[in-house]
């Protein structure tokens, strides 16, 4: 991927991402016992998935994207290895 790749990339995630703020939850939880208990959902863009949970704080409820994975990796044990280490 070269640089104008990545960027046009960048800006894709941004613009899904940012579609996130209307509705958080149009994304049903992961269905993954451990991510499930975790909050993750997860966002397909291209061939990638963004993870993310959300946080409802009255007054300041906000989208934690926690790992963008190319979709055609093991991605659950990819999260359930590095969140062993948190």
């Amino acid at each position: 991927m070269d640089k104008y790749q990545m960027m046009e990339m960048m800006v894709t995630f941004q613009k899904a991402i940012m579609g996130l703020s209307t509705m958080p939850k149009r994304h049903p939880l992961i269905e993954d016992a451990f991510l499930y208990s975790l909050g993750y959902r997860s966002l397909p863009v291209k061939n990638y998935n963004i993870f993310y949970s959300m946080d409802d704080t009255p007054n300041l409820p906000h989208v934690n994207i926690e790992r963008i994975i190319y979709a055609g990796r093991d991605w659950e044990n990819i999260i359930k290895h590095e969140r062993k280490y948190y």
